[in-house]
């Protein structure tokens, strides 16, 4: 069980795979969704992400085969107002709200992208367990 709000969730998720699907536009692909129970032993510190704690999560995946980004690229992402898509075809604010929703629900996210082979985000929320609820 996690702790977050179902709208908040769904906009997170929407977001993120149709940045997915527009990736994979031109040249097909797969899209992949993955929920699991992670237990994270060490730290997780990596660039463009959130430093993820040891701890228990629900780990939720999606990945896809796309075309990928470079440093640049990754670097604005989250950006409000930055888009790689044409004019008309998006405003460039689904990641940065859903980072921002991601982050007001307490969740946590790791991205790995390589040009041309695809990306993939790892949303990460705690578990809930009955300490939890108590406090």
């Amino acid at each position: 069980q996690i702790f977050c709000l179902p709208a908040a969730l769904d906009r997170i998720l929407s977001n993120l795979a149709n940045n997915a699907i527009f990736a994979m536009k031109e040249t097909g692909g797969t899209l992949l969704f993955a929920l699991e129970r992670a237990e994270i032993k060490t730290k997780i510190v990596q660039p463009f992400s959130d430093t993820i704690e040891p701890g228990t999560y629900a780990k939720f995946t999606i990945e896809d085969t796309g075309s990928g980004m470079d440093s640049s690229t990754l670097e604005r992402i989250f950006s409000p107002f930055f888009t790689t898509k044409a004019p008309g075809e998006g405003l460039g604010l689904g990641l940065s709200s859903a980072l921002r929703l991601l982050k007001d629900g307490n969740g946590h996210f790791t991205v790995n992208t390589t040009l041309g082979k695809g990306t993939r985000f790892n949303l990460y929320w705690d578990l809930a367990n009955e300490q939890t609820e108590d406090t």
